[in-house]
């Protein structure tokens, strides 16, 4: 008796997607926190949105016409410069190792 298979399918899943994804993600993380940390008003505008958006108006017009203490925006500063950084481009690098651990083992060792 013999057992007859079926090819596998060609078509495209989730995890060959997965490696794409993540290096346009990472891209994207490192382009938005650096558009966001190149603005000289940046964390005062994002500090007083999330004040609009728990309803504290007074406190989101203070903190971004710099009344109010900065301590907050410079420390929300600090978060996205290492989310963005730190995080974007490690998500890359490991993206583009596993990209280059999919190569035949020639190609591989020439990288």
């Amino acid at each position: 008796m013999s057992v007859r298979t079926e090819p596998a399918s060609r078509g495209l899943s989730f995890g060959a997607l997965l490696l794409p994804l993540g290096a346009v993600l990472s891209l994207i993380i490192v382009g938005v926190g650096l558009i966001f940390l190149a603005d000289k008003h940046g964390a005062q505008n994002l500090l007083g949105s999330i004040y609009d958006l728990m309803g504290n108006s007074a406190a989101a017009s203070a903190v971004r016409n710099g009344v109010a203490d900065q301590l907050l925006a410079k420390l929300t500063l600090a978060g996205v410069a290492l989310i963005a950084g730190v995080g974007g481009i490690w998500l890359l690098y490991s993206t583009i190792a596993q990209l280059v651990s999919l190569l035949r083992p020639n190609l591989r060792d020439r990288i």
